[in-house]
């Protein structure tokens, strides 16, 4: 299985999502969820930087991982 992204993301981080029609947005992740039995994620809650919204996003929408100073 080829490395991808969302396979690092940890509660705390700030992570770019890309939607389906090229728009992305910032969020920082509230929660990880996994699949039962595995360790790969398979879902993310997150919060809207800019508005504070809080979703749900399926993991492979994880584009980024935003870097901290």
């Amino acid at each position: 299985m080829e490395d991808q992204v969302y396979f690092h993301v940890k509660t705390g981080m700030t992570v770019g999502i890309t939607e389906a029609d090229g728009n992305w947005w910032i969020a920082d992740v509230l929660n990880v969820e996994h699949r039962e039995n595995e360790s790969i994620p398979s879902r993310f809650r997150v919060a809207e930087v800019g508005s504070g919204f809080i979703t749900w996003v399926d993991a492979n929408r994880v584009t980024h991982i935003v870097p901290t100073l």
